[in-house]
């Protein structure tokens, strides 16, 4: 949603870690729908989701 993290420093994103799947990929969509098991869904294409899945977006971005 226009905002890029630096995650470079956290070892939570280096190979093994918990969240490397994410390392390289926009995680807008996983993060709305919680689907973070399906790599389909590490994408950046949002358009087909309805506005109750933006309900919680400011939660995840605080």
């Amino acid at each position: 949603m226009g905002i890029v993290y630096n995650v470079s420093d956290g070892h939570y994103y280096h190979p093994g870690g918990s969240y490397a799947f994410f390392a390289g990929r926009d995680g807008t969509r996983a993060f709305l729908t919680g689907e973070f098991d399906n790599v389909d869904e590490l994408r950046d294409d949002i358009s087909d989701l309805d506005e109750s899945y933006f309900n919680g977006m400011e939660q995840w971005i605080k």
